[in-house]
């Protein structure tokens, strides 16, 4: 059988022989048929497939006339020539070339075309079906991460760890709602922890709220009673999370936008949700420039603080609004006493908006502090009670897209992870010289965020080598080696490379050559965007699990020592209104908590952040959208799908 643009050699058939064939024709479609093998350098930069090939295929013409040539002559009658026998032989020779090129054109045009869908592919925006992994899937528990998990400063040893005769699980339920009747019958009191690993997030999830813009942030504050998450279209939405998310109610305006949004109509709606609106903070357009790039509530719920790429950020009261049920996004009442955090004035980089801005921010844990990390690779500390900046270090090289106070009892450890791929520690008691306390080396690409474990040891980030690193602040890499090494000089990622618009190419190295991080967890993909990830709450799972969004729509769930537990996929969650009844959907619904929508291959979805609640075995995940509309963001939240109802309850 003979393939399009691909030549086998005969295999002495009949058929298939190539007897017919003068070895002119034949060195032409061998020249073709490497031409389908061989897509070219692409690394040249002056290789296009087009010149390649028609290049290839010129000189192959000018190889088989002389080759014509030589042939004629060899075959030339030594006794004198025959004039019209070889006008005949040329003829012939004519039209077999003729016949052979136009073969060679066919199936070139098609090769043309084969190599126009690939690089055609090549310039698409990264999916899920595209994404190309480099990387070997972990399918065995990591030596070292056994040691975190074993090592106690993760909670207790795990059960299954548990190598003694009377082992831990012979006296324990096996089940979640068994431990939860023998706590009631007194039998034993649980640990949570062994409690919170029976419970993890396990569903695809229902919306409980949709937007006409990105969101940017999502996370429930300390207490799991509220959550907030930052739009881009400059509004921050604080929801109250203590209340069941509304069912089987439909407003004008919700029933109206679907309406106009399923038919292509102009969408009169901005926001609409299930849960109980508690304040709408909406920024001013005047001291914001493209999105709001982060927010934060304080410890105590009282206060909450955005930024935008603009060296003014902004906090607000939050106690000051209303709770309403409103999803319009319409209020009248919007609360517009805000502070303004003024980093530096004056003009600058970005002309009226200042000299940089700010892309990431965190209370201290007294909310006393503020700590922000800038574009032009700074790092300040603002004092809240006297307004001014107290601290300002030019910490990287590149932009800082994450910062962090270290510690959960003091403001004296700062963490900053910036483009330049490092994640820098910074120590006020002893900063001297604008000088880090340690450097934590580990990604080949930039550093998209920072998560600190709260005890100033272990520190977690995200990085666009699609990885996410665990460290040990005790073996980070002192400023000397930094230096000795040249490390702020040198780079080990792809040159070139633009994590918004492209896949992730082949890395130049599999692993940092001085990487010192304690645990790499890959898996998901961080494209697009600055994709966040977090430690699992302390409360109920001792921090065991690592957790992150993935521009592949996916949100990816680790253990410790490094095995995938769970992938919640947001292409499967169901819609925050139900299109048969134009209700609200019940996310605490049990066949929409066990069971998934047909998944929509068709749009994408790209996890920005995800939150875990703080004691609940739920978390929530926000969201871009593509392909659904005015619908341009979403919230949805995944909860335990609990014991299926055809089992039993005794075991």
């Amino acid at each position: 059988m003979s393939i399009p643009g691909h030549y086998e050699p005969s295999s002495g058939s009949d058929l298939d022989s190539d007897s017919s064939f003068s070895p002119a024709v034949m060195n032409h479609l061998e020249a073709i048929a490497q031409l389908s093998d061989d897509d070219g350098d692409e690394n040249d930069p002056d290789w296009s497939p087009d010149q390649g090939q028609l290049a290839m295929l010129a000189q192959d013409d000018e190889d088989d006339d002389e080759l014509d040539l030589e042939e004629t002559d060899d075959d030339a009658d030594p006794g004198g020539t025959h004039q019209e026998q070889q006008e005949q032989q040329q003829q012939g020779d004519a039209n077999e070339e003729r016949g052979a090129l136009q073969i060679g054109y066919d199936l070139l045009a098609i090769d043309d075309s084969l190599v126009r869908d690939r690089h055609a592919d090549r310039e698409r925006r990264p999916t899920r079906r595209t994404r190309k992994s480099y990387y070997p899937t972990v399918t065995e528990p990591q030596e070292a991460g056994v040691r975190l998990e074993r090592g106690g400063a993760f909670g207790p040893t795990p059960n299954k760890y548990d190598t003694s005769v009377r082992r831990t699980w012979n006296y324990s339920p096996r089940s979640a709602p068994d431990y939860l009747r023998w706590r009631e019958l007194d039998f034993r009191q649980p640990r949570k922890d062994v409690l919170g690993d029976m419970m993890l997030p396990n569903t695809a999830g229902v919306e409980v709220s949709q937007f006409t813009s990105k969101v940017y942030s999502g996370q429930y504050s300390s207490d799991g009673n509220f959550f907030y998450t930052a739009c881009q279209d400059f509004r921050v939405y604080i929801y109250d999370t203590a209340t069941p998310p509304r069912v089987g109610d439909k407003s004008v305006t919700d029933s109206s936008a679907a309406a106009r949004s399923r038919h292509g109509y102009l969408h009169d709606w901005e926001h609409r949700s299930s849960l109980k609106l508690t304040k709408v903070v909406k920024a001013s357009p005047q001291n914001c420039r493209w999105t709001l790039t982060d927010a934060e509530l304080s410890a105590d719920n009282e206060w909450l603080i955005y930024s935008s790429i603009s060296p003014r950020a902004h906090m607000v009261k939050t106690g000051r609004g209303h709770s309403s049920w409103d999803s319009s996004g319409s209020h009248d009442d919007v609360d517009h006493e805000q502070e303004e955090l003024n980093f530096e004035g004056g003009a600058g980089r970005y002309g009226g908006y200042g000299g940089f801005g700010i892309w990431s921010l965190r209370f201290s844990h007294d909310a006393r502090e503020v700590v922000a990390g800038a574009s032009d690779g700074q790092i300040f500390v603002y004092d809240v009670e006297t307004r001014r900046t107290v601290l300002r270090v030019l910490a990287h090289q590149d932009d800082v897209n994450a910062v962090a106070f270290g510690s959960a009892s003091d403001s004296n450890l700062l963490l900053s992870g910036s483009d330049d791929s490092f994640v820098k520690v910074w120590d006020r008691r002893s900063l001297d010289g604008e000088k880090p306390s340690g450097t934590c080396v580990g990604h080949t690409e930039g550093v998209t965020f920072v998560e600190p474990k709260g005890d100033g040891r272990y520190i977690l980030s995200n990085g666009k080598d699609q990885a996410a690193k665990l460290f040990d602040l005790r073996m980070m890499m002192n400023d000397v080696d930094f230096d000795r090494l040249r490390l702020d000089r040198r780079s080990f990622g792809i040159d070139g490379w633009d994590y918004r618009q492209s896949y992730y190419a082949k890395p130049r190295y599999q692993k940092h050559p001085h990487d010192n991080s304690v645990m790499t967890y890959r898996g998901h993909a961080v494209l697009r965007t600055l994709i966040r990830c977090h430690f699992s709450p302390a409360a109920t799972t001792n921090q065991r699990y690592i957790y992150s969004g993935s521009s592949d729509g996916k949100i990816h769930v680790w253990s410790l020592d490094g095995l995938v537990v769970g992938v919640l996929d947001r292409a499967e969650s169901h819609p925050l209104i139900n299109q048969q009844s134009g209700e609200y959907n019940d996310p605490s619904d049990y066949e929409l908590r066990t069971t998934k929508r047909p998944s929509r291959r068709a749009r994408g979805s790209t996890v920005r952040d995800v939150s875990w609640h703080p004691y609940e075995p739920m978390l929530m995940s926000t969201a871009w959208e593509e392909g659904r509309g005015s619908v341009a963001g979403s919230i949805a939240l995944h909860e335990w799908a609990g014991r299926p109802r055809h089992e039993a309850l005794e075991e």
